[in-house]
């Protein structure tokens, strides 16, 4: 009988966190939605509410080795600042699941300019010699929950990121660890 595996302690991921007055509006949508469809799940904390760029992975102890490769691929490369704007809200469905993330997704001109910076961060990770298969689906998750939602319109939630960020999400702690933090030049 094989060893079972050690449980996983981090995860390590880029991700765009929302300024202040846009989380104040996630958070407003995201309780509007919990009335209006009947959810019952605890929502995410503030702190997780963010689009993950690039997941790195899971690891059973800290990866120092891949986050300095990680940190130095972030630094290497420059990214004009872009608009996130926010506009749908739907649940993403998995095979199986007994619950769905409840998420809000960008509309066209930011799904466009989200894809191309995730381009831009994937490159400079190749060439650190950081490959993983990279789908890139960009959502921001709000919580969890058996109801399934439809796909809707919300009001649309923008901002301009000021920067990127590094990010250790330690398992069973609840808590993330930012590692880094790279500057968009702004408009």
């Amino acid at each position: 009988m094989a060893a079972r595996p050690d449980k996983f302690t981090d995860r390590l991921f880029f991700a765009l966190r929302p300024d202040a007055a846009a989380l104040a509006s996630i958070e407003a949508a995201r309780e509007r939605l919990r009335t209006e469809q009947a959810l019952l799940s605890a929502p995410l904390k503030a702190e997780e509410l963010q689009i993950t760029l690039h997941h790195l992975g899971d690891f059973v102890r800290f990866p120092q080795e891949l986050a300095d490769k990680a940190m130095a691929a972030a630094a290497s490369f420059s990214a004009a600042a872009f608009e996130v704007k926010l506009d749908q809200a739907s649940s993403l469905k998995r095979r199986d699941a007994k619950k769905h993330p409840l998420v809000l997704l960008p509309g066209e001109a930011s799904l466009v300019a989200l894809k191309a910076f995730h381009a831009q961060l994937t490159a400079s990770l190749k060439t650190a010699g950081i490959y993983r298969y990279a789908s890139f689906n960009p959502h921001l998750a709000l919580l969890e929950d058996v109801m399934a939602v439809e796909q809707q319109p919300i009001a649309p939630i923008s901002w301009t990121p000021s920067e990127f960020v590094l990010v250790n999400g330690k398992f069973g702690k609840g808590e993330d660890v930012v590692l880094g933090r790279w500057t968009f030049p702004q408009p």
